[in-house]
């Protein structure tokens, strides 16, 4: 026979009072997790994936910056060496400037119950637009402007993101923000290949590959 159960009856088995709820003292046998567990723990994964999309997007296009220096100096032959390498330093200043300010909205957005995912999203349309703009423009000043907007979009919808995934799980939690970090890398990797290989190919179709690989 089954030994007996704190709360159940004398003539009463384990397996009929398994689903009875535990007393005020903790007696009793453990309540069954609640469905919305499983959808909890699978949307934590689907945060680590996309923060690694967006650090891999961010750093990735973020660390390229100077392989556009060489055809923007063939496009711009006036402009000087200073003035195009510009194009990098607007992005990192603009970069590191927007992250402190995401940093300080992601507080303002949290208070007031706004999903940081608009943050984000507004980051990924800051990058398109940036690069949009600089690949339109027929001036240097164009170009770096589009560099502006393009690191504000890096800050905003990659750096901030870098440690959000790490709020989703009690454990692990350095795994998982490696995990999500090396998308920097990966990225960085990928965009460099990436970029060089759609300069090298446009190059002998247009004048200015840099427009079309934008």
């Amino acid at each position: 026979a089954s030994p007996a159960h704190p709360t159940c009856n004398a003539t009463e088995s384990l397996d009929c009072c398994i689903g009875r709820p535990q007393d005020s003292k903790g007696v009793g046998p453990p309540p069954v997790p609640p469905a919305s567990t499983m959808r909890e723990v699978y949307h934590g994964h689907l945060i680590l994936i996309s923060t690694f999309l967006l650090n891999f997007c961010a750093v990735g296009a973020f660390n390229t910056a100077g392989l556009y220096l060489g055809p923007l100096s063939a496009s711009f032959p006036s402009a000087s060496t200073g003035a195009l390498a510009l194009f990098c330093s607007v992005q990192i200043v603009t970069g590191l400037l927007s992250s402190f300010l995401g940093g300080i909205a992601q507080d303002a957005l949290d208070r007031r119950g706004v999903r940081l995912g608009w943050l984000f999203a507004g980051g990924g349309l800051l990058m398109l637009v940036g690069f949009a703009s600089a690949a339109a423009s027929g001036t240097v000043g164009g170009v770096l402007a589009g560099s502006a907007l393009l690191g504000a979009g890096l800050g905003f919808g990659g750096f901030v993101a870098g440690g959000v995934c790490v709020l989703w799980y009690e454990r692990s939690r350095g795994t998982m923000l490696l995990l999500a970090m090396s998308g920097q890398g990966v990225g960085a990797i990928f965009y460099a290949w990436a970029t060089s290989a759609l300069i090298e190919r446009y190059g002998g179709m247009t004048g200015d590959p840099w427009r079309p690989a934008m």
